[in-house]
């Protein structure tokens, strides 16, 4: 151990760079010295690296005064080092973060080190920059050693970038209110096509068809055989033919949803299923006022119809029920029953063109009215539909 020890000390080394240290005298050095150069850097580096750093550098006090900056500070900033020193930094920074800048000195004067503090500085041209600081404290020396980032190009285009966010959610907002508007433009356009086609099948085919079976049913009274059976036959399908007329007249337009309101509309549906499948239904209580826009109302009408025919078609359920709520500016329409139920998740994952258009298209429906369709079921357990659909503002506060 002791050899190694004696060539330790005779090893000699020679900086490359005899500037790197001070008033060298191009001497051989041993490698304890170098050591020891190592271990307390001179002064005057310590300086030299002070003054050529490219980073913001700075010494305060926790009296909120600089007491020495860095030229790329002073360069950064844009104001002499006089300027600099001859206030407290409290007077630099951006009125808004004053506060928090003081909260934070504070901090630091309880020995709590400052990462990644944010504020804005003065420039000399009386515009600010963004300065991302990181802060040691000396407690006992009543000093702060920082360094500092200019971020401001950072936050102008975190800036300009929460701007274009900000256009582009009001860009979508204003293209789904077109959307909707148009939406509603088309079911109204449809619903009155409907009433169109309905009042027609009343009046003109329904009408023909109930005069060609009186004449039937006299026809019949003065006919027998051949004649007579005959005559019997035509108006038992002229009787089918009116109570199809009738039927496909209340599937195209309820009169009641115009004149009464949802509620009542979906009371005629509930009653209509009861007398054709034997479940009983308990009906929905209607809304005072008819608050629903129409076109909305339209749609939901649409929607509680379909669900209740899916009940009749598919449920094998015995009992049904419906309600009708308005709380807070949100429709709901809910829609259970106590039949055989199905495996919603597996139902919707593998929902197809096959299964698109029965019980989860629904939802497609109520999209462009900003409405949706929730369903809970369980094989054995039933079914529940919820419609949810939010008013629009202006209908909401009426």
């Amino acid at each position: 151990m002791g050899r190694f020890h004696d060539c330790d000390s005779q090893i000699a080394v020679r900086s490359h760079d005899s500037s790197y240290w001070p008033n060298s005298d191009r001497k051989p050095r041993t490698m304890s010295a170098l050591k020891n150069d190592t271990a307390a850097p001179r002064r005057d580096v310590l300086e030299r690296l002070f003054n050529l750093s490219p980073a913001m550098l700075c010494i305060a006090g926790t009296d909120t005064h600089f007491r020495r900056v860095n030229p790329a500070f002073m360069k950064k900033l844009g104001h002499t080092e006089p300027e600099i020193l001859s206030c407290s930094f409290i007077e630099f920074v951006h009125p808004d973060d004053r506060e928090s800048t003081l909260n934070e000195v504070q901090k630091l004067s309880t020995g709590t080190p400052t990462v990644h503090f944010e504020n804005r500085y003065r420039h000399a041209d009386g515009s600010y920059r963004w300065l991302l600081w990181n802060t040691t404290p000396m407690v006992d020396e009543g000093l702060l050693y920082a360094t500092a980032i200019d971020i401001t190009e950072r936050k102008q285009a975190d800036e300009r970038f929460r701007k274009l966010q900000e256009d582009s959610a009001q860009e979508l907002a204003e293209n789904e209110r077109k959307l909707q508007a148009l939406t509603n433009r088309l079911v109204l356009a449809e619903e009155n096509e409907r009433r169109r086609i309905a009042r027609g099948l009343h009046d003109d085919v329904g009408q023909s068809l109930l005069a060609a079976k009186m004449a039937t049913e006299e026809l019949e009274d003065s006919l027998t055989g051949d004649g007579r059976s005959l005559a019997v036959e035509v108006r038992q399908l002229l009787e089918h033919a009116i109570r199809s007329t009738r039927s496909l007249t209340f599937d195209l337009a309820s009169e009641v949803l115009y004149d009464v309101g949802l509620g009542a509309a979906l009371q005629s549906v509930c009653e209509r299923a009861e007398q054709q499948s034997g479940i009983r239904f308990q009906s929905p209580e209607s809304l005072k006022g008819n608050p629903i826009p129409e076109a909305a109302r339209f749609i939901l009408y649409r929607v509680g119809s379909e669900l209740i025919q899916n009940i009749v078609r598919h449920s094998g359920a015995r009992t049904a029920q419906l309600s009708l709520t308005l709380n807070r500016g949100v429709v709901r329409l809910t829609v259970q029953d106590d039949g055989c139920g199905f495996d919603a998740v597996t139902q919707r994952q593998c929902r197809s063109i096959e299964t698109g258009f029965g019980l989860f298209s629904i939802d497609q429906q109520l999209g462009p009215i900003g409405g949706k369709l929730e369903i809970v079921s369980t094989p054995g357990s039933g079914t529940q539909a919820v419609v949810i659909f939010p008013l629009p503002t202006e209908a909401a506060t009426t």
